[in-house]
């Protein structure tokens, strides 16, 4: 009962935004299969496994290539005076990463001989010639998928060298769709009634992507994800909204 109050809800309260949404110019709606890499790539090579056993504690220099993920998606490639490389956090069994855009030529220094950022979290090692972005080496050839291939990848690699608890974008499930929904959900925010993940350009020419996803940690959460793109290239900025919750919970705790 609780399931068919909420999709009322939605229908109804989704309308408005719908419309809005359904006014902009060249829409693209994607399929499920459409966010998952579409070539072949080694996500995490063998040597990096061996080192979850590891059972120091603080920030090494990554065995794991953070470029695999981006060989994944057809429509993206590195610009050719840009590698990418990364930083391990690991305490035990936990763990996480930090991906930079270094040059071609450049070699990942020691994190000791690093400056490091104190206003984020482990207070990751940052190389002094480091781009600002790791977006900033990627590039495309400007279709609408392959700005949607840079969202799914600019999310995997912002958590490149998660384990166990430091998981988090890992856990979302992208959605198509609500109607088979099993939660009763307390609503938050407006939920639209386009749920599948699109492509269009805002009122400055932008490109955006935008996709909704389920969250099953912690209390269970239905996510809006929207992403901006500068216009001439794959730098971005990523808004989240939660538009609902479980009211009963409903999240894996691990």
């Amino acid at each position: 009962m609780g399931n068919q109050r909420w999709m009322r809800r939605m229908c109804s309260n989704g309308l408005k935004l719908f419309k809005r949404e359904a006014l902009k110019e060249n829409i693209q709606v994607f399929t499920l299969e459409e966010t998952k890499p579409d070539q072949k790539y080694n996500p995490l090579p063998a040597r990096e496994i061996k080192t979850r056993s590891y059972r120091g504690i603080g920030w090494r220099i990554s065995y794991d290539n953070p470029e695999g993920i981006i060989e994944g998606f057809s429509k993206l490639h590195i610009k050719t005076e840009y590698r990418l490389a990364a930083y391990q956090y690991q305490e035990v069994d936990n763990g996480n990463g930090i991906v930079w855009a270094i040059p071609i030529h450049n070699s990942l220094p020691e994190p000791d001989e690093c400056s490091r950022l104190n206003n984020q979290f482990l207070s990751p090692p940052k190389p002094s010639f480091a781009c600002d972005e790791f977006m900033e080496a990627i590039d495309g050839d400007h279709t609408p998928l392959s700005y949607l291939q840079a969202a799914i990848a600019y999310h995997k690699l912002k958590e490149f060298g998660a384990m166990w608890h430091g998981i988090s974008w890992g856990e979302d499930r992208l959605l198509t769709s609500l109607d088979s929904s099993e939660w009763d959900w307390v609503i938050g925010e407006i939920i639209p009634k386009l749920i599948q993940p699109r492509f269009y350009y805002d009122k400055k020419k932008r490109p955006v992507i935008v996709f909704h996803t389920i969250k099953p940690i912690g209390t269970l959460t239905l996510n809006r994800y929207e992403h901006t793109f500068e216009s001439h290239g794959y730098r971005l900025t990523c808004k989240k909204t939660v538009l609902a919750t479980d009211q009963d919970g409903g999240g894996l705790i691990f």
